[in-house]
């Protein structure tokens, strides 16, 4: 079974939800779907991410540098929704390698 990834990209500014439908009822940025289990996108409200969350996705993965965004602990949001969160801080184009 594939694990269903949600990423949000600030660089980028991509979202992708399970289903054409399911992009209409998110206040992401862009959403889009390039693989049934990947989501990518803009900065996810917390509705958003108990949207996804219930959609079946198990990890979140941040791309944003600390400070970045403070509106909400996205971290503890997403570990409280069941969903695993990982933060890999990207700065610009030159942080992107193998």
């Amino acid at each position: 079974m594939f694990l269903r990834v949600l990423v949000f990209i600030v660089l980028g500014g991509f979202i992708f939800p399970v289903n054409a439908q399911d992009l209409a009822e998110v206040d992401m940025v862009n959403p889009r779907q390039p693989l049934e289990n990947l989501v990518t996108g803009g900065q996810p409200s917390e509705d958003d991410l108990k949207k996804f969350a219930e959609e079946g996705f198990g990890l979140v993965i941040n791309l944003r540098r600390p400070g970045e965004f403070d509106d909400f602990d996205e971290a503890e949001v997403v570990e409280n929704l069941g969903m695993k969160y990982i933060n890999i801080p990207v700065r610009n184009m030159r942080d992107l390698t193998p």
